[in-house]
């Protein structure tokens, strides 16, 4: 059963302004350990990244704040290359898909509760 739909956008140009004036605190407060040793993060792929953590928050119907932070929500991809996330404390199936284009990145998240 369907039990959320979220969707998010941010332009790229924010997330590197963001990262240029906050630095490392910026990153460290987006990305969990395991994202944070994944790869070399640039404002494109940060930016896809936020779309897609604030999407799967929608979705969930709590936003980011006090019952959900960016260090709960992790996004890892599967050997095909599809974004795929768990969420500590959420038991369900989430769905994500995320692109960016035109300095945009955009996602959407789609929960299913089981």
């Amino acid at each position: 059963m369907l039990a959320g739909v979220g969707i998010d956008r941010i332009e790229v140009g924010r997330i590197a302004a963001t990262e240029a004036k906050f630095g490392e605190a910026f990153t460290t407060r987006l990305l969990t350990p395991t994202e944070l040793a994944q790869k070399h993060w640039d404002a494109p792929a940060l930016a896809r990244r936020w779309a897609c953590k604030e999407a799967v928050a929608k979705a969930l119907g709590t936003g980011i704040g006090a019952a959900l932070s960016f260090q709960d929500i992790e996004v890892s991809y599967s050997p095909q290359g599809a974004p795929q996330c768990t969420v500590r404390g959420h038991a369900g199936q989430l769905m994500v898909s995320v692109t960016d284009d035109a300095g945009v990145a955009t996602a959407i998240a789609l929960w299913a509760h089981m």
